[in-house]
């Protein structure tokens, strides 16, 4: 059973931690998008003539590589704050549950 203190703090930390949260969301959204930047420069700079031989290229140079680890850690902090959001919802949905089931036997009004 979920409690009101719980219900609380799961309150609280949504609260406390939407801005986080938006940003962790916009950070993540701004690196996918920012990949094709990231590409196309590295293509770019590439000495190779044809398209598919500077898109190798790009994909491997070391810009694009770290490019890929951050991106890697926005997704890391966007999916765990939508996961604690998650967590925090059904903890609350839990507890309205079970007051409505109280109502229903009549336990409380």
């Amino acid at each position: 059973m979920v409690t009101e203190e719980e219900v609380d703090k799961a309150l609280t930390w949504l609260v406390e931690n939407a801005t986080k949260a938006a940003q962790a969301r916009a950070n993540r959204l701004h690196l996918e998008e920012y990949r094709h930047t990231v590409k196309s420069l590295a293509m770019k700079d590439s000495k190779e003539t044809s398209a598919a031989a500077q898109e190798r290229e790009a994909y491997s140079s070391s810009v694009y590589c770290e490019h890929l680890q951050s991106l890697k850690q926005a997704v890391f902090e966007d999916e765990k704050y939508r996961l604690y959001y998650r967590a925090a919802e059904v903890k609350i949905e839990c507890y309205r549950t079970y007051c409505a089931n109280l109502r229903i036997q009549g336990k409380i009004v």
